[in-house]
């Protein structure tokens, strides 16, 4: 059974806002909290695992979003958020292995790239049903169809959340971070072409066959103590960064930025291997 405050912290990835009562069900109001409260959560902390600025750039420049540094100043609580929604996903592999999942996500062109390193860089979701055009308000999109063995760490939103689960019209499901994947491309139909546009109004650009297929644990040990204990003393080149970047401040140097966020991501992946580990030792 997943844990109450784990299933919270994939409610409020998806944009569920709502806090839970006395009784701990969760009611129509909502939180007002500077991190709990941001139904967009999932740009800023996705932002945070990606190798250089290119993610920024895309959302906040070309994309015309902006970044909450509060998920920086309150690094410890963010960390505690992707811990909790990874815990989810070790919970569900107990309940929901076998076979293959398929599914289907609307991505932007850059985010490919990364992608193309032979692993997902930050938690990533697909619908179950088809390409959700609600998920098109992105620069230059390329559609991706997944094969997701259920042996990897992800979670199917509705079968999680039951009841609970907000946006029951997406049928989402959510992939870890660190995961191996293969890319292949493939010929975009006349309908697939004819089926969306982005927020330029043009047309998907590319379609990708995704083949999801395990987590590797990682190879290196870090003392996670000294890491998290860096992270956290240095979070101000981060906070600094991100309002920077907020402001149109593009020429800045970020290189200190991108060595925090490299820690952050070292940190986290030996995490999630050592959880993964754990899961696989059961």
């Amino acid at each position: 059974m997943i844990s109450a405050e784990n299933r919270d912290a994939i409610r409020l990835y998806g944009g569920d806002i709502r806090i839970r009562d006395e009784e701990g069900i969760v009611c129509n109001r909502e939180s007002l909290d500077n991190v709990y409260g941001d139904e967009n959560l999932y740009k800023t902390i996705n932002v945070l695992l990606f190798p250089g600025i290119t993610n920024e750039y895309d959302r906040v420049f070309k994309e015309e979003s902006s970044l909450n540094e509060a998920f920086v100043e309150r690094i410890e609580e963010t960390i505690k958020i992707y811990l909790n929604i990874f815990q989810a996903m070790c919970e569900n592999r107990k309940e929901d292995c076998e076979g293959i999942v398929t599914a289907y996500r609307v991505e932007r062109e850059g985010a490919i790239n990364a992608l193309k390193e032979g692993k997902t860089k930050s938690f990533l979701s697909a619908s179950l049903t088809n390409y959700d055009d609600t998920f098109a308000e992105k620069s230059s999109i390329v559609l991706v169809k997944l094969h997701m063995l259920r042996q990897v760490p992800y979670i199917d939103f509705h079968k999680v959340l039951q009841n609970e689960y907000q946006n029951v019209e997406e049928q989402e499901v959510l992939i870890a971070p660190f995961i191996d994947v293969e890319l292949r491309e493939m010929a975009l139909t006349m309908d697939e072409k004819n089926s969306m546009q982005d927020m330029n109004g043009n047309p998907p650009v590319r379609k990708y066959y995704m083949y999801v297929a395990q987590f590797t644990p990682s190879a290196t040990s870090h003392d996670k103590s000294e890491l998290l204990k860096w992270i956290v003393s240095n979070r101000k080149v981060a906070v600094d960064a991100i309002n920077a970047m907020n402001r149109g401040e593009w020429d800045r140097d970020f290189e200190q930025y991108l060595k925090w966020k490299g820690c952050l991501q070292m940190y986290l992946y030996q995490e999630l291997s050592d959880l993964w580990n754990k899961v696989l030792a059961e």
